[in-house]
């Protein structure tokens, strides 16, 4: 199917296995947030600036992709180390600063997602849903998208999943028109129209990213966000390349 897209390619960085994600809070652009494992092995969420230098930082053991809703809530996907996922949320997030309580993931104002119910293997990103109240999250351990309630916690089941060609990394969702991109692990980007009002939804079509227009560029897409402001519809995909040969 023809789209009007604008693709943007970038490499990750080698030493990431794609698991890291980052996003800005809708109360201040110049802020920036970056999920990622310190070299002492916890895992964090370090607050900046434009310029990726960190001011604050939030210990809540999870790496995954994540996003903020409009108040400044955090949502998270967490590996748990393969024993199972879980979906983190962190209430007043984008407030809280290092070296008080306030830091750190707290079972008195926080929730989590997570149990034998959630279906969650290995959730690797989350986007939300903000007018539908959904949270939807891709799963590499068994080739889906799952759908949460946003206000939902514990060992609560998904409201729908929808499958997947291959293992999903990141999702970016077009609120304006019901649709979902997700980045996959054979190097495209499948879509589901209707995202919403289907579910669950079966993929509607793909995008092959090519530098040319003609040869396949994509090898394994990680992370995608939406560009608004580029002519149609522009995304922003980074793709992690071969690992053999070390270049992204």
């Amino acid at each position: 199917m023809a789209l009007p897209v604008a693709l943007a390619m970038s490499g990750c960085n080698g030493g990431d296995d794609g698991a890291a994600g980052g996003s800005g809070d809708a109360g201040d652009p110049l802020r920036t947030y970056v999920a990622h494992i310190r070299s002492n092995g916890i895992a964090s969420v370090d607050r900046g600036n434009e310029a990726l230098q960190p001011s604050f930082q939030i210990i809540n053991e999870a790496e995954g992709g994540m996003a903020f809703d409009y108040l400044g809530n955090l949502y998270q996907a967490d590996l748990r180390g393969g024993n199972g996922g879980a979906i983190l949320v962190m209430n007043q997030a984008a407030s809280r600063s290092f070296g008080n309580d306030l830091g750190s993931l707290n079972p008195a104002f926080d929730r989590e997602i997570f149990g034998f119910s959630t279906t969650l293997d290995e959730p690797r990103s989350v986007a939300l849903a903000h007018r539908a109240g959904l949270i939807f999250v891709t799963d590499s351990g068994d080739s889906s998208v799952k759908v949460f309630g946003s206000s939902g916690g514990g060992d609560a089941p998904p409201l729908f999943t929808s499958m997947t060609a291959a293992a999903p990394w990141d999702l970016a969702y077009d609120e304006e028109v019901d649709r979902l991109y997700v980045t996959l692990a054979d190097g495209t980007i499948a879509l589901f129209d209707g995202f919403v009002a289907n579910r669950p939804a079966g993929e509607t079509g793909s995008i092959t990213p090519s530098a040319d227009g003609l040869s396949p560029s994509g090898v394994d897409l990680r992370g995608i966000a939406l560009m608004p402001h580029l002519a149609g519809t522009g995304l922003v995909v980074s793709d992690f390349g071969l690992e053999s040969n070390g270049v992204d």
